[in-house]
């Protein structure tokens, strides 16, 4: 009886092999490696799977269970792809940190499941849905956007990894909302999350939340809780022009930052961009002929400025340009009696040095500085509300928490 179970267990396990090659041979090697992967990662957690050898039998399905009893969820044996991939990267990460795999762990993994990889990862958006039962969050680095979604607390029902220039448009509208999108797409199912930000009332109000769509049709809606939304969308300009990729307006894509090697060659050397073009060195692109081309290059050379300030780390001088309330950042009086240095990392310092600053307005938010780290604009009248010859910072993303008086 034995021999014959063992004989049945063979005869399946080359049966799903041969399910495997199916696909393809470069198909069936990753999925075996996928499933490998995942066996590897049961037994570390403290379940049981047996030898790592991609093929799922029995104790495989009784240590999916264990792990499913261990975190809250129906025992079914089965895990989906997702579910899968999450286990492993939770495998992974504690391989690296040197840690003891256990049930324990894994859950205080999924703790942070929703939360971006590591430093280099920027959060552009997160929120929490349906009375804080669900979670959302989107990460990005350079040119990578990851996107999660499902249960809090719990292995997410969705994870997706995709190109950001295929995910991202920046919004260059107008009007009374500041609307900005991510679009994740699997095959035929595409994931929008969205913030939008009212500004014509006294407090702006942001609301936010995801569209699932499929075949160009909503299919369904979830609206985040308010008091939940961490919106930061636009960084995901600064992390492609990071990259040397910029947004053309003319043809509506990403493509290759036409003038970074002209820059890069001032922010490298000896002569820095602000003095360049105060010595004519250095020529902005600015329009020439234009009914508004005064204005674009007194912009530019105002951004040129502040980034000079930057690049001397003069706190006290770039809060002199601070002539209004700061819609983000720190203020005139958290700064006072402070260094530079405990607002702003070198790498936030060096990457607002890497972009050359823009001519135009960016829809009515102002004018910006390397993806929006710095806004600014002119200052208006307050009798007339009409804008002056002067110029202002507006806001300030600065990176490193506001250190208490």
């Amino acid at each position: 009886m034995g021999k014959a179970f063992s004989r049945m267990s063979n005869w399946i396990k080359i049966l799903i092999c041969f399910y495997l090659m199916s696909t393809s041979p470069a198909v069936a090697a990753e999925n075996l490696q996928a499933r490998a992967a995942l066996q590897r990662a049961l037994t570390y957690f403290g379940f049981p799977a047996g030898k790592p050898d991609g093929i799922f039998g029995l104790k495989t399905e009784n240590a999916i269970s264990a792990l499913q009893s261990c975190i809250g969820v129906a025992q079914t044996g089965d895990l989906a792809q997702e579910a899968q991939s999450f286990v492993t990267e939770a495998y992974q990460v504690a391989q690296a940190q040197k840690l003891n795999g256990s049930c324990a762990l894994l859950r205080s993994h999924l703790e942070t499941g929703y939360q971006c990889p590591s430093a280099n990862w920027k959060e552009l958006f997160s929120c929490k849905m349906n009375d804080n039962k669900e979670s959302v969050s989107v990460c990005a680095t350079i040119d990578q956007v990851r996107y999660t979604f499902g249960k809090t607390g719990q292995i997410p029902n969705v994870r997706l990894q995709s190109m950001l220039t295929q995910t991202y448009i920046p919004w260059m509208g107008l009007g009374r909302y500041v609307n900005d999108d991510l679009k994740i797409t699997n095959d035929d199912m595409t994931y929008r999350v969205y913030s939008s930000l009212d500004r014509s009332i006294q407090e702006p109000s942001l609301t936010g939340g995801v569209d699932i769509i499929r075949s160009d049709k909503i299919i369904a809606v979830r609206q985040c809780e308010k008091d939940s939304i961490i919106s930061n969308i636009s960084e995901a300009s600064n992390l492609l022009e990071i990259a040397g990729v910029c947004w053309d307006k003319e043809i509506g894509k990403w493509t290759r930052c036409s003038k970074m090697r002209v820059w890069q060659r001032f922010v490298e050397g000896p002569v820095f961009p602000y003095e360049a073009y105060q010595l004519g060195e250095f020529i902005s692109g600015c329009t020439k002929d234009g009914k508004n081309s005064k204005i674009e290059e007194q912009a530019y050379e105002f951004g040129l400025y502040l980034q000079e300030l930057i690049r001397t780390k003069d706190l006290a001088s770039l809060y002199d340009n601070v002539r209004t309330k700061l819609i983000n950042g720190p203020s005139k009086e958290q700064i006072s009696n402070r260094d530079f240095d405990q607002f702003f990392s070198d790498k936030w310092g060096k990457t607002v040095l890497s972009i050359e600053p823009g001519c135009t307005k960016v829809g009515t938010k102002g004018y910006m500085i390397s993806g929006g780290l710095i806004w600014f604009d002119r200052l208006p009248n307050e009798a007339t509300n009409q804008l002056t010859d002067a110029w202002t910072i507006i806001s300030i993303n600065n990176d490193i928490t506001t250190p208490k008086q």
